[in-house]
């Protein structure tokens, strides 16, 4: 992961750069991660994970488990974990990862301060 400021930039497996990315866990934490969210229509939504490094994505493993139907790190070449799910879901599992990142690294998520990222939570509204 980047110290610069692209790190608010997620361009997924397409290079699209859909993804809002609400926060990071810094450098200099036990682990270092971004979670984004994306709209993919129809009601679906995908968040991603972003390790910074291979060790972090080790120690994030049991976090976001195959079983749970988490994409894993390699899988298509990412190094990430990502997991599509109904739009009505999204406030819940954003939330629930930013937490689980946040006592693995024991570290408070830096949150990203463009307006997109602030407002994350209007893309899950009816």
């Amino acid at each position: 992961m980047d110290e610069d400021d692209n790190w608010t930039c997620m361009a997924g497996t397409e290079g699209t750069g859909e993804y809002v990315v609400i926060g990071r866990i810094p450098l200099g934490g036990k682990i270092e991660a971004r979670i984004g969210i994306r709209s993919l229509g129809g009601g679906r939504c995908r968040l991603r994970i972003e390790p910074g490094s291979v060790q972090s994505a080790e120690a994030l493993a049991p976090l976001f488990p195959e079983w749970l139907l988490f994409k894993q790190p390699g899988d298509g070449g990412q190094l990430r974990f990502s997991h599509e799910f109904g739009s009505n879901l999204g406030v819940v599992m954003v939330e629930a990862a930013i937490r689980s990142l946040e006592v693995i690294s024991d570290t408070k998520l830096e949150r990203n301060k463009t307006r997109q990222a602030y407002t994350w939570r209007g893309m899950f509204r009816r």
